[in-house]
């Protein structure tokens, strides 16, 4: 049978118990605490501070540095965090193209004003030259004239409609579209409530991280997204830990 777009879009409130294994089988996506605008201030830093150390842990930084690493090569690239969140995989990416001595200049934008601003503070003691913005991705179009634009863990917290609307923004943006995000499978939504436990205090965190599996797509899913947003030529690849990356690079694109 051919691959379909997942067509359960129904936004689950965020009092719901926690994802079992049985809910797998479709996506369910949910209202995830940190993306409530009303969180408080604090919760939504420790919830930063948390993702951070998961980010560490799943290499998130590793995952997209050969792409941009390649074609930094070539030629001074700039490059945008779409959904940058605290700044830590900009800042990463940033800080190991400054030791490597190669041209690449990273930018992040996120729609929290929150997380912006975390990501500022965060950037400058780290002393990492990286630009962060506040930007609203899905309703406001993305600025231009940028070689790379990548997110990650930010697909799973969008409606199929809204991730088409995504990735044409994107590839409207640059020339090469990256995103890294979860698989929605039992060993990922086992490891996420290990691993956000294990990595994280936060509340916010332990919730969070579980519902994104849950609202995360299969990699058959989100091919067949790419497929009918006119990006069939595009590679799909499982990364540890139960994640995907998606790579499109227009066609001609220097």
């Amino acid at each position: 049978m051919r691959d379909q777009a997942p067509n359960q879009e129904r936004n689950w409130p965020n009092d719901i118990p926690l994802p079992r294994f049985s809910d797998l089988r479709e996506r369910r996506l949910v209202d995830e605490r940190m993306d409530n605008p009303d969180i408080d201030p604090q919760q939504h830093i420790n919830a930063l501070k948390g993702i951070h150390r998961i980010n560490v842990f799943s290499a998130a930084a590793r995952t997209l540095w050969p792409i941009l690493y390649k074609r930094a090569q070539k030629k001074p690239i700039r490059v945008l965090d779409l959904a940058c969140g605290g700044g830590d995989v900009a800042i990463a990416l940033a800080n190991r193209a400054q030791r490597m001595n190669l041209p690449i200049t990273i930018e992040g934008c996120d729609i929290s004003d929150t997380a912006t601003r975390f990501a500022v503070d965060r950037a400058e003691r780290m002393r990492a030259n990286v630009k962060f913005f506040q930007h609203d991705a899905i309703h406001c179009d993305l600025p231009p004239d940028y070689d790379a634009v990548y997110s990650s863990l930010f697909v799973h917290h969008l409606s199929t409609a809204n991730v088409k609307k995504l990735l044409s923004g994107m590839t409207a943006a640059a020339p090469v579209v990256i995103i890294n995000d979860l698989v929605r499978s039992a060993p990922g939504l086992l490891l996420a409530y290990v691993g956000c436990h294990a990595l994280s205090r936060s509340p916010v965190v332990h919730f969070d991280g579980p519902s994104s599996v849950a609202a995360a797509f299969t990699i058959s899913e989100f091919r067949t997204i790419a497929n009918e947003a006119g990006l069939s030529e595009c590679t799909i690849s499982w990364k540890w830990p139960f994640r995907f990356l998606f790579t499109y690079e227009r066609a001609g694109a220097p």
